[in-house]
């Protein structure tokens, strides 16, 4: 045996802390969109120093863009009848006498707010958190 070699460090997973998970895999990776947008957002967000915190603030900057421009190519959802971005307030209120006589204006807010990322799958309002 070389010197270097030790007779116990043999990696199986009856050894390791959790069998389960692999050791350079500690934290499992988030199966979730929009956990994963939330994550990238944070590390694009974050006040990075060091060089490798740049270069994941870069990666996470431009993995959001792909994201965004996935989500835009995707065809808007119809909007709901009687939708709204924020229903129930004064300004709900104050546009849907507007909005019955022009429908074609709810569908142009909601197409604008729909490409902007600002509502989720469902067509509910998700502004965008800075």
């Amino acid at each position: 045996m070389a010197p270097r070699e030790k007779k116990n460090c043999e990696n199986t997973p009856e050894k390791r802390k959790d069998p389960q998970i692999h050791p350079h895999r500690r934290n499992p990776v988030p199966t979730d969109d929009e956990e994963v947008r939330r994550e990238l957002e944070r590390v694009a967000h974050s006040d990075a120093t060091s060089g490798r915190g740049l270069i994941a603030k870069t990666t996470a900057l431009r993995a959001l863009e792909r994201l965004n421009r996935r989500r835009a190519k995707k065809k808007p959802p119809s909007v709901p009848p009687g939708w709204h971005p924020d229903p129930g307030s004064v300004l709900a209120e104050l546009d849907e006498p507007y909005f019955e006589e022009h429908p074609e204006a709810r569908q142009r807010l909601f197409d604008a707010l729909w490409e902007n990322g600002e509502l989720d799958e469902g067509g509910h309002y998700a502004p965008p958190v800075d």
